[in-house]
């Protein structure tokens, strides 16, 4: 799902140009989990980062405490606005 959500953007971005559109001067265009592709679309396109590695292990910590019966917590990570010039910023 990750590597669809930027291609969305980036199609987003191609299909709004097409239709005259300028990004961001029109319309802002926001990704997400900042694939390394995002900075060289044109423009440059902002994105959230998050901390794939650290919400896979609380995903894996979370199983193992369940099959071991502990009670589980929700876990939040903590996005980061990656801002590039899509969004007009």
């Amino acid at each position: 799902m990750t590597r669809r959500r930027i291609l969305i953007a980036i199609g987003a971005i191609k299909a709004l140009t097409e239709a005259g559109r300028r990004v961001p001067d029109d319309i802002s265009v926001v990704g997400f989990d900042d694939l390394p592709r995002a900075p060289y679309v044109t423009p440059p396109l902002t994105t959230v980062r998050q901390n794939i590695r650290e919400a896979g292990e609380g995903l894996v910590q979370g199983i193992v405490d369940l099959i071991e019966g502990k009670k589980i917590e929700s876990r939040q990570t903590d996005p980061q606005l990656i801002v590039r010039k899509s969004c007009g910023a």
